[in-house]
Formats: structure tokens, sequence, C-alpha cells
């Protein structure tokens, strides 16, 4: 297909729609997921590329433009097996959804601690 395509597809496949940062209240801190901003997304899918490419030429005769054009290919065909880039965003994500879990499971337990507190009473 076109090259172009190719790279575009590869670039959004990668890039990170969330990400997380820390928010401190007092003296505690907690992990909190955020949305990227566009310019953010695409650095961090473009040093994703890199680092990806880089690792498929450690012990190997392969050369740093052929792990590139694989990476990009595996990329924009979705392939997360095969794909270092695509493999560091998806486990990204699984900790994004992690987080998410553990913030909705506190709150949970938050909201119901006060009158679990009143019946035992």
């Amino acid at each position: 297909g076109n090259p172009l395509q190719t790279f575009v597809d590869a670039i959004c496949n990668g890039a990170p729609m969330e990400e997380i940062t820390r928010i401190k209240f007092g003296a505690v801190s907690q992990p909190k997921a955020v949305d990227s901003s566009p310019s953010r997304r695409l650095d961090v899918a473009l040093r994703n590329l890199a680092k990806g490419a880089q690792q498929g030429t450690h012990k190997s005769k392969r050369t740093l433009t052929s792990c590139i054009i694989n990476e990009l290919n595996k990329a924009a065909a979705g392939d997360v097996l095969h794909s270092q880039f695509l493999r560091k965003k998806s486990s990204k994500e699984s900790l994004l959804l992690l987080d998410d879990f553990c913030c909705t499971a506190w709150l949970v337990m938050q909201c119901f601690s006060t009158p679990l507190c009143i019946f035992a009473i």
C-alpha cells in the first residue's frame, strides 16, 4: 500500500490516549489517569517507535532501517503480539484500567465505610 498511509496508521495505533500522572493531596501522592494532548501523543508514539526499532536490533544482524520498517508495518496492521511499539502502549493502557478500577474500589469503600461503622455500633 501507500507508505505514507502505513506510517500514519502506525502512529495512530501506537499513540496513547491517556497517561498516568501523580496528584498530591497533602502528603499523600495518588496516581490519576489524564488525557494526553495531541502533540504529546505524537511525541510518545515516535519515542516508542524508536525504542521498539532499537530493541529489534539487539543481538540481531538486522539493520536499524529494516527494524523501523518492520515496526511500522506491524503497528499499522495492529499486531500487538509482535510489535514492541504497540506492546508498550497496551501495557500502559492495562495499567490505566487497573488504576481506574482501584480508584473506583477505593471510592466505593469510602462511601460505604461510614454507614457500615454506624450499623456496627
